[in-house]
């Protein structure tokens, strides 16, 4: 007996691409940030790190922006989307800026994703690799030879890692940033 066929759907594939699912878990884990960040929540955490004047809480405060303004820009398909990822540019330059000034380590690489021709790596001490990438035409910054460390949809865990361990012991606004150790 012949097998017979599937027949075809109408609407949406059988298994969503790659980058659509990788859309789902950052806005999931974005969703799940604003009520748990740091068992505080997403909103606290960013309010708490800009009442910190160090130079470290002000580097988290603008990775955190940058992540999640990021994240929004996934779920917009507009003119929305469009500014948000204008927003993420300024706030991207803004922490390179900050980035240089207090000699954290920022790097560069190439990328192949269209529209998008470089990654920016930061290391700051006592976080891991944490990357976006952008568009760092005019900017220069020396190339990564270490490459992608391969977490995939990582960058706000890692920045929640961070924090804890750089701002353990109670409130982020009550005391200064000492990192505990030197990422490499």
């Amino acid at each position: 007996m012949p097998r017979r066929k599937t027949p075809k759907r109408k609407g949406k594939p059988l298994r969503p691409p790659a980058k659509r699912y990788r859309t789902h878990v950052l806005n999931a884990q974005l969703d799940e940030a604003y009520r748990a960040f740091c068992g505080e929540g997403l909103t606290l955490v960013k309010q708490r790190l800009e009442t910190d004047s160090s130079p470290l809480a002000q580097a988290f405060l603008l990775a955190l922006r940058i992540e999640c303004v990021n994240r929004r820009a996934k779920r917009r398909k507009n003119r929305a989307e469009a500014q948000l990822y204008r927003e993420k540019r300024q706030l991207i330059r803004a922490f390179i800026a900050h980035g240089m000034a207090h000699g954290y380590d920022l790097r560069r690489a190439e990328s192949a994703e269209p529209g998008q021709p470089h990654v920016l790596y930061v290391y700051l001490p006592g976080c891991e690799q944490i990357s976006w990438h952008a568009s760092l035409e005019g900017i220069d910054l020396p190339s990564d030879e270490r490459g992608w460390d391969g977490k995939s949809c990582s960058t706000l865990r890692k920045l929640e890692d961070a924090i804890r361990r750089c701002f353990a012991g109670g409130s982020l606004g009550d005391q200064r940033a000492v990192p505990t150790h030197q990422s490499a």
